[in-house]
């Protein structure tokens, strides 16, 4: 009897031992996992390059905060790797149609990329919030490019408030990396620190093509000594009620309209030299 109880008590605990190795892999597995049903009080939080790119391209209304964010080995930034981060093309994420991500970012993230394919990071084609204290920069090293969109190449709806910082910038001779491009949509501007970076004096930090955009806030650095930060389209229908802009340029149909059109109320400049009309002028 006494020999059965011993061996009850053995089994008892080698199966309590197994148990708890069973269990190991699925807490691990839960703290490495973004977690949050994607609402604002339970947002998906994204660490690394492949949890932000499945959260942004998932078919589904998410809320996406990024605390901390995971860097290559060895160095201070992201390194981009075609067939791992990206296939053959010439985004790295694309968001979808019909769809709302918004965008937390309380930290820095720098991507880089070497392969000579990318022309930007993300291409929104629903609709897109950024906001936070943190930023995104993307470098590109794409020959024979004078100008690419950069992070943002946006056909759908962008929002941008507070304090997110985007930048791009190529090590190309004279090209230029631009931090957000509108082709078609709308964007509703009402913060930020948006800059591009290169050699090629010629191209702008935002572009506003054939969308309806309003600028209400934020900060427009071009990387360039005279360069422009700010594009406008003849197509584009802008509105212009704030902001700092390190250089404006206006296509040449738009030249000879009044410029308070486009300016209105807000701190600006071109070329390095102050309008004559609108009001608030300063430079940066």
């Amino acid at each position: 009897m006494k020999k059965q109880r011993a061996v009850n008590r053995l089994l008892s605990v080698i199966l309590a031992i197994i148990m708890v190795f069973e269990l190991l892999p699925t807490e691990l597995a839960v703290q490495a996992s973004p977690g949050g049903s994607g609402s604002r009080e339970d947002p998906v939080v994204v660490r690394n390059f492949a949890e932000l790119k499945e959260a942004l391209e998932a078919e589904e209304d998410l809320y996406i905060r990024v605390d901390e964010f995971e860097n290559s080995e060895g160095v201070d930034y992201y390194q981009l790797e075609e067939g791992k981060d990206y296939y053959q093309t010439s985004v790295a994420i694309s968001t979808s149609n019909n769809f709302r991500k918004d965008l937390e970012l309380n930290t820095f993230i720098d991507l880089r990329d070497k392969s000579n394919g990318l022309e930007y990071l993300i291409s929104n084609y629903g609709e897109l919030t950024i906001h936070g204290n943190g930023g995104i920069a993307f470098s590109i090293h794409r020959p024979g490019f004078k100008y690419c969109p950069g992070v943002i190449n946006s056909y759908g709806k962008l929002t941008v408030w507070g304090n997110p910082v985007i930048m791009g910038h190529t090590d190309v001779p004279e090209a230029l990396c631009g931090a957000v491009s509108i082709y078609a949509g709308e964007a509703d501007i009402r913060g930020g620190r948006f800059g591009g970076d290169g050699s090629y004096a010629d191209g702008p930090a935002f572009y506003c093509h054939s969308a309806d955009i309003t600028i209400s806030a934020g900060v427009f650095e071009s990387g360039m000594a005279g360069g422009h930060a700010l594009s406008i389209n003849e197509y584009a229908d802008l509105k212009l009620s704030g902001g700092k802009f390190q250089g404006i340029r206006l296509w040449a149909e738009k030249e000879s309209y009044d410029l308070s059109r486009y300016i209105g109320d807000c701190l600006y400049l071109i070329n390095d030299e102050d309008l004559e009309d609108g009001t608030g002028k300063t430079k940066l």
